[in-house]
């Protein structure tokens, strides 16, 4: 289970588009009419090209750095302890599966090790989550 979680939270944080709409729909108002293709994204903004389809891709070049009129404070701060809860999730599931070798580390069981940063790594994403 803490395997499917980690690479869950990784695709959800790393892919530029988590969901992309099957068809393009038109917008029609007074004067203009548009099309629109429905996704989701982090890192994804799309702008409207001179033939008139959209291309979408990512902005985020400059990481956490990134001017705050682009991301907002509070979502540098959500995404660095999301980014920690995920690394330290990361580095739990590793340990677990080199359980398969050894079963303690300096006296200690590696489970009760690795749930106990478990535990640490979903109080630091709840908070990513609060924020």
């Amino acid at each position: 289970m803490s395997l499917v979680a980690a690479m869950l939270t990784v695709s959800a944080v790393v892919s530029p588009k988590w969901l992309i709409g099957p068809e393009v729909f038109v917008v029609k108002n007074n004067f203009t009419t548009q099309e629109r293709r429905p996704s989701l994204g982090i890192y994804t903004r799309c702008t409207m090209m001179l033939d008139g389809h959209f291309h979408c891709g990512p902005f985020d070049f400059d990481g956490l750095f990134t001017d705050s009129s682009v991301y907002p404070t509070e979502f540098k701060a959500c995404m660095f302890f999301i980014s920690l809860g995920l690394f330290i999730l990361s580095v739990t599931v590793f340990c677990t599966l080199i359980t398969c070798c050894r079963q303690s580390l300096l006296g200690k069981s590696i489970h009760t090790i690795t749930g106990s940063a478990q535990a640490f790594a979903g109080i630091s994403i709840m908070i990513a989550l609060f924020l």
